[in-house]
């Protein structure tokens, strides 16, 4: 079964309020985690991660939605429910698991609705990946 069927990059705008979200992460809050992933942003992730533990504020997981918004076909559902861990590495830098389908995939980049990072999932395509937290 294919995770993914992906073509051709696209762009958004860009949100600035990154380190102001963040800092509130700190004080041990969930947080509202949006994406898209593919060539054209035909994946839209959604997800609220809580940190893993008390005791650390750079660590979160939480239940994950992926519904696939593009307008060519692809193989499988058109929802899927998963999981995202979060690692804060810094600020606006991450590191991430996205576990779907049985499939762990990881990405390490910025959280930022224009900056693309790499989506790697063992025998599938890499495709581009934005994260970022929801305002």
């Amino acid at each position: 079964m294919r995770l993914l069927s992906l073509r051709s990059p696209s762009g958004t705008l860009a949100v600035t309020a990154v380190a102001a979200s963040l800092s509130t992460a700190a004080d041990a809050q969930s947080l509202q985690v949006n994406g898209k992933f593919g060539f054209l942003g035909e994946y839209e992730i959604s997800a609220t991660v809580a940190p893993e533990t008390e005791n650390t504020s750079r660590q979160f997981s939480g239940p994950m939605l992926v519904k696939h918004v593009g307008i060519c076909t692809h193989d499988g559902r058109d929802e899927k429910d998963g999981q995202l861990r979060l690692q804060m590495l810094s600020y606006a830098r991450v590191r991430a698991t996205l576990l779907l389908d049985g499939h762990e995939c990881t990405f390490s980049g910025r959280l930022s609705q224009r900056e693309f990072g790499l989506l790697i999932c063992p025998n599938e395509a890499t495709v581009p990946l934005r994260l970022w937290l929801k305002q």
